[in-house]
């Protein structure tokens, strides 16, 4: 999905995109929340993996990206920034 974004505005530099997750509490738990036991869970590499794809979004200044929560407590803190 988000090498599609991506390629949408390196197409296209003079487009908006706008990219809404809904529900992000479902993709971005806490990881703080995770075991302790050194070797990272699925979630853990998921949370991550969401965390890197958005930071290389963030070289374009015409993608806007959206997040809804009902759980602000359990979503990791790397996503309010």
């Amino acid at each position: 999905l988000f090498n599609m974004v991506r390629d949408m505005v390196e197409d296209d530099p003079g487009s908006l995109v706008c990219v809404l997750i809904d529900e992000v509490e479902s993709l971005a738990s806490s990881r703080s929340n995770t075991s302790s036991n050194g070797d990272p869970s699925d979630a853990m590499r998921a949370v991550n993996s969401l965390l890197t794809s958005l930071d290389r979004l963030r070289n374009f200044p015409n993608v806007l990206v959206l997040a809804t929560t009902n759980l602000t407590g359990s979503i990791d803190a790397a996503f309010v920034d």
